[in-house]
């Protein structure tokens, strides 16, 4: 069962959990209910292709959110951000990083994530028309 606080509010999000446990060494993505995507994000995750597919999610209207555990993989997530910023820049877009706790479940042991929802805050009226 998952746990999770709405983002809409203004209020400091509350602790997360979640029941899934985070892939070793690669960023695994879950559709998952209202809108938005879950990328698990390990120290040995590649950030380019992190950026490459944070932008797919912000382009295809959804927003993102990572989740790490451990300074490397925060490390990665951030830098994945600020590569995805680059890959977004010519189509107009920009995007923001609202970062946030969350408990997780890894082998029947509770683990502090760090949850970073990224998502577009000037999106184009032209991008995504044909």
């Amino acid at each position: 069962m998952t746990y999770r606080t709405t983002w809409e509010d203004d209020a400091i999000p509350a602790i997360e959990k979640h029941d899934a446990a985070p892939a070793q060494g690669t960023q695994v993505e879950d559709q998952l209910e209202g809108g938005w995507r879950l990328l698990r994000v390990s120290g040995r995750s590649q950030p380019g292709q992190l950026a490459g597919a944070i932008a797919g999610v912000i382009r295809s209207g959804e927003t993102a959110h990572l989740q790490a555990i451990g300074a490397g993989a925060v490390n990665q997530a951030v830098k994945a951000i600020a590569t995805a910023r680059i890959y977004l820049a010519p189509e107009g877009v920009d995007i923001m990083c609202v970062p946030a706790f969350a408990q997780v479940d890894l082998d029947g042991a509770q683990r502090t994530a760090i949850s970073l929802r990224v998502e577009a805050f000037n999106i184009p009226e032209t991008l995504g028309e044909t």
